[in-house]
């Protein structure tokens, strides 16, 4: 038999055939969930004693460095206290001294000595609280943060327990949302995500906690991510 004739193309020219290389990829589906921003800490410090607020030395929206002190109760005589306090605690260890001295020659009962121990413990517990108390006059900042609310005014009375100022901390926020139950074993801490913002922009995270149980309302489980928020955008709430 005779091979086929070859067909012309009609304008002579060779046939152009593109080849492009295909290489298989893992297809890794994503996990879109709303949620919540947070400041990474937020804390309201109160009053641990009472007075007058002396004088304030932060403003709103002021940031302050871990330990800075952002007001000043006034003393109203509790230094004099702690002077007081001091002054009994080494009379009364110089009172003891004698007396085990006596004692050692029986010139003292030992009712005497427990007598005086007791006074002793009793004024050194009196003087550790003066200085707790003096140390209360200026409240410290616990961390690096911004003042985000002040709730008094040099001249206020403030009680113990009184609301004195809000610091929060966002240059690290925490995401919260809930997991579906079916979705919940593709989550793990230590994944990055990445957070979109309501204004476009986007911040990286990396989830820190993931619950154990399901909520028995939504049967979704709880999860946590810390997003760095170099910039410090007003994005948490």
């Amino acid at each position: 038999d005779e091979a086929p004739e070859r067909q012309d193309s009609g304008d002579g020219q060779p046939t152009t055939v593109q080849v492009e290389t295909l290489t298989a990829r893992l297809h890794e589906p994503g996990l879109m969930l709303q949620g919540q921003l947070e400041p990474w800490s937020s804390v309201m410090l109160s009053a641990q004693v009472p007075g007058r607020v002396e004088s304030l030395a932060v403003s709103l929206g002021e940031q302050v460095q871990q330990g800075q002190k952002p007001l000043t109760i006034a003393d109203e005589g509790r230094s004099a206290a702690v002077l007081r306090w001091q002054s009994q605690v080494r009379k009364l260890e110089a009172d003891l001294v004698a007396a085990r001295r006596l004692r050692a020659n029986n010139l003292a009962s030992e009712s005497q000595i427990l007598s005086l121990e007791s006074e002793l413990a009793a004024a050194e517990a009196e003087l550790t609280g003066a200085r707790q108390a003096i140390s209360h006059l200026t409240p410290e900042a616990p961390f690096d943060g911004i003042i985000n609310s002040i709730s008094v005014d040099i001249g206020d009375l403030v009680q113990v327990g009184s609301p004195l100022f809000q610091l929060v901390r966002v240059d690290r926020l925490k995401a919260t949302a809930q997991i579906p139950q079916q979705s919940v074993g593709n989550v793990a801490p230590g994944q990055s995500v990445r957070v979109d913002l309501l204004d476009g922009s986007r911040l990286s995270g990396v989830v820190t906690f993931v619950a154990s149980a399901a909520s028995p309302e939504t049967r979704s489980f709880a999860v946590e991510i810390a997003v760095e928020n170099p910039d410090r955008k007003r994005v948490a709430g």
